[in-house]
């Protein structure tokens, strides 16, 4: 079995330039991911972002990086 679980989040207007979402203390933000196959795991952002590219960088993972990701839109 594989998962992710932990990952950052970087976003951006174009390819090439991307920001990470970052904490209060000007940290990314690392995200937490699964901890076994079977649980959902529901993450959001602290404030809305703004960019038409949106990344996924995972950081740890079980076995092998893999994620079935869904991202909520206003």
């Amino acid at each position: 079995m594989q998962w992710v679980t932990s990952y950052k989040i970087a976003y951006g207007i174009n390819q090439t330039s991307f920001q990470t979402i970052q904490n209060s203390d000007g940290n990314d933000l690392i995200f937490q991911g699964n901890r076994d196959i079977n649980t959902k795991v529901t993450n959001m952002f602290p404030a809305p972002i703004i960019g038409r590219y949106v990344r996924l960088m995972h950081i740890t993972y079980q076995e092998w990086a893999t994620i079935r990701l869904e991202y909520l839109t206003c």
